[in-house]
């Protein structure tokens, strides 16, 4: 496939251009124009570089890329990264928000359908993008049952604020909530699932009398690249060769 094509395909799937975004979503170092093998990851940093180039791919496309819209100074960590994508010709390409916000491929969608909630409504809207999800399980259960749910399915739980309610309706934000509690405390719902707790939410969470669990910030925004992983191999596998996971949690 050529990189032209992919990068068209994804600004359509995921309305790169329309989503107004801090990280500077798209091609942000361009390599080989000719793409076989693809490799996808949360965040690019020297270890997913090394595990891209072990495996011989042509273009890494992640989550959480190298640029945000500001300016840089091309030296030290910053100078690695890009030398080592350079050097060996690997295209980067990042998908931030869009990637967050998509319904079929998102990284909320992953958590939704993870939890087996039905009933999908928008949690809040973002700059005219519908973001996040609430939904409702089958049957209301402890929040101790909703725990060992989240611990199972979502791979563990970094902190939780339980206000001993029990849960039926589920609120859903990947990455970090802060920006948006706001608009998340107007919505109803017993508990909110997310990815990281920072100490200025905390007491806010408290005082509005609801539960919350953090599975931590990178496993909240793992399920959006591993769908487009399965998207790409689903639908273009003759055009492709490869397809990886590369997998290096942060662990918060």
């Amino acid at each position: 496939m050529k990189l032209k094509k992919l990068d068209r395909l994804l600004k359509e799937k995921f309305q790169i251009e329309k989503i107004k975004d801090p990280s500077l979503n798209g091609i942000q170092i361009e390599g080989n124009s000719q793409i076989s093998n693809i490799g996808f990851a949360v965040d690019v940093n020297d270890k997913t570089i090394s595990m891209a180039i072990e495996n011989s791919v042509d273009i890494l496309i992640v989550h959480h890329g190298l640029f945000w819209g500001t300016e840089y100074r091309i030296k030290g960590i910053m100078k690695k990264r890009i030398k080592k994508l350079l050097a060996n010709d690997i295209t980067l390409y990042a998908i931030h928000l869009p990637l967050d916000i998509h319904t079929k491929l998102g990284n909320n969608r992953y958590i939704f359908e993870k939890l087996n909630l039905e009933k999908r409504q928008k949690l809040v809207d973002y700059e005219g993008f519908p973001l996040g999800f609430v939904g409702i399980l089958e049957n209301r259960i402890s929040l101790n049952n909703f725990e060992k749910k989240i611990d199972e399915k979502l791979g563990g739980i970094n902190h939780k604020i339980v206000s001993g309610r029990k849960v039926k309706k589920v609120a859903i934000l990947s990455g970090d909530p802060k920006s948006l509690l706001d608009k998340i405390f107007e919505q109803d719902f017993d508990v909110l699932v997310s990815g990281e707790l920072t100490h200025e939410i905390y007491f806010n969470i408290i005082e509005k009398n609801i539960s919350a669990f953090f599975v931590g910030h990178y496993q909240s925004e793992i399920g959006g690249v591993k769908l487009l992983k399965e998207y790409f191999e689903n639908n273009y596998n003759d055009e492709i060769g490869n397809t990886y996971f590369f997998e290096y949690d942060s662990g918060l």
